[in-house]
């Protein structure tokens, strides 16, 4: 079972998020300590998320790695600094296609989506880092497929 932890203990790690870049410590203080931002212990082997028990949270990797599974096929494993859930957030949508369990003990801050809509409606700079996030991840995914799919 999850253990909400301090979040405020986390201040120094969060600002690798890349959501916060090129944000003044003053501001990424503001956003950890903000509803809609929780912190979790998690121990190796626990289930983070799971398709039946969707959630529209960005999940951030403080401490520790986790590992993404397609049914029974092990997608990725992503270690401290990490998101996941950023594709899930926002859209019509509502399921994960994957599961996640904790690879090792790790730390994970999970942002709401109420919680990123304002943040990303309140500073230019977030909603930049959000929209180049994605943007490199859908590059990355578009050389996947290139690769899989080239003669």
């Amino acid at each position: 079972m999850a253990f909400p932890i301090l979040k405020e203990n986390l201040m120094d790690l969060a600002g690798g998020l890349f959501l916060f870049d090129g944000l003044h410590k003053q501001q990424i203080q503001e956003a950890i300590t903000a509803e809609g931002c929780q912190a979790f212990f998690y121990q190796k082997g626990e289930i983070i998320f799971e398709p039946e028990d969707f959630q529209r949270k960005l999940g951030w990797i403080a401490q520790g790695s986790i590992r993404v599974y397609g049914g029974q096929v092990l997608l990725n494993i992503i270690g401290r600094g990490g998101v996941f859930g950023a594709a899930a957030l926002f859209g019509q949508y509502a399921g994960y296609s994957s599961r996640i369990l904790a690879a090792s003990d790790c730390k994970i801050l999970f942002f709401s989506e109420a919680l990123i809509r304002r943040l990303v409606m309140d500073n230019g700079q977030i909603a930049v880092n959000y929209v180049s996030f994605l943007s490199d991840r859908i590059r990355f995914l578009n050389r996947k497929i290139a690769t899989f799919t080239a003669d």
